[in-house]
């Protein structure tokens, strides 16, 4: 199970700890719930090279990459304070 996880957190597709994992194979859930493919590049490259659409995957990834940058930002501006007990 250990090298599976690793495996799939090397190709990004899980964010699951090894907990997690071995709580959702214990539940049966099935390889596929397990893992989130739309998070394999390499494998979303492939399959838009395949069907020709190479421009617009690049310009997507590219907006995608955009905005995972600027909520990066964000989240460092937002100030966290606990909030006064009284």
């Amino acid at each position: 199970m250990t090298a599976e996880l690793q495996e799939m957190q090397r190709l990004g597709i899980s964010t699951m700890n090894i907990t997690q994992f071995r709580k959702a194979v214990h539940d049966g859930r099935r390889p596929s719930e397990r893992s989130y493919a739309l998070r394999n590049l390499d494998w979303l490259s492939s399959l838009a090279n395949a069907a020709g659409k190479d421009t617009v995957f690049a310009q997507l990834r590219k907006s995608y990459d955009e905005a995972r940058a600027k909520t990066a930002e964000t989240a460092k501006a937002v100030i966290r304070r606990a909030a006064p007990k009284g």
